[in-house]
């Protein structure tokens, strides 16, 4: 069997090598639906930074995609294109014309919600551990509180099975951390660049936004088998169209 490949850092670019003699134990980075992009991706950033070769993985869930991503439906034909397009963009970055080194899929069982995704995920990182060394797990946070819960729960099973994994999550797509603006608006006394005007507005939101430090202008700045695409039956529209 070939060695496994992942994406590796190279200075400012990407490519895909690995050598399990001569580098060190991949690191995962999990993208999540609704933020599929490799530009202004901070958990892909960091994961480049740390030096260690990158597995880049999407875990299917029916349970975590809005309703309206149903068979045949826009929003199913838009979300299988976007999976596409973020595989051929890391292709594209790994420079080598080898669409193997793409974005790597894996499906959820139906129906088991936020626990089969935990399950998917930590099965993946056991097969990607070297002798059960550590795995840090890349990610960028999703706001939902049904995507807050899938996080503690994994963080839960982690800790209960004592395995190396350590998770790194990142701003997502907002501009600011929700937490930071409702701590800046709770706070006490009229002028303490909280509370403002009404909810009637916007401007109670933006001014706590702007309070914030750096909130007057800020810039966010061996390999398992994967899934074909086709498999996860995200749209049969879109799959009977690219044959």
């Amino acid at each position: 069997m070939p060695p496994a490949t992942f994406l590796t850092p190279s200075n400012t670019f990407f490519r895909f090598l690995y050598s399990s003699t001569t580098m060190p134990s991949p690191c995962v980075l999990w993208f999540r639906g609704g933020d599929l992009r490799t530009h202004d991706n901070a958990a892909l950033n960091a994961a480049a930074a740390s030096g260690r070769p990158i597995l880049p993985i999407y875990i299917h869930s029916t349970d975590f995609v809005p309703d309206e991503v149903t068979e045949h439906s826009a929003a199913a034909v838009w979300l299988q294109a976007a999976l596409a397009d973020v595989s051929a963009s890391i292709v594209a970055l790994a420079g080598v014309g080898d669409a193997n080194v793409g974005l790597r899929f894996f499906k959820a069982e139906p129906g088991s919600g936020a626990a089969g995704v935990v399950s998917e995920l930590l099965r993946v990182c056991a097969s990607v551990s070297e002798g059960g060394g550590p795995v840090p797990v890349y990610f960028n946070r999703r706001y939902e509180p049904e995507s807050e819960h899938l996080v503690k729960l994994l963080q839960q099973r982690i800790a209960a099975a004592g395995r190396p994994i350590s998770l790194h999550s990142f701003p997502g797509y907002l501009l600011f951390e929700p937490d930071a603006v409702i701590s800046q608006i709770t706070k006490d006394g009229k002028d303490s660049g909280g509370w403002r005007g009404h909810w009637g507005t916007l401007m109670p939101f933006v001014t706590s936004c702007k309070a914030i430090p750096g909130g007057g202008g800020k810039t966010l700045p061996s390999r398992p088998p994967s899934a074909p695409l086709n498999v996860l039956h995200v749209s049969a529209t879109l799959e009977k169209a690219i044959g």
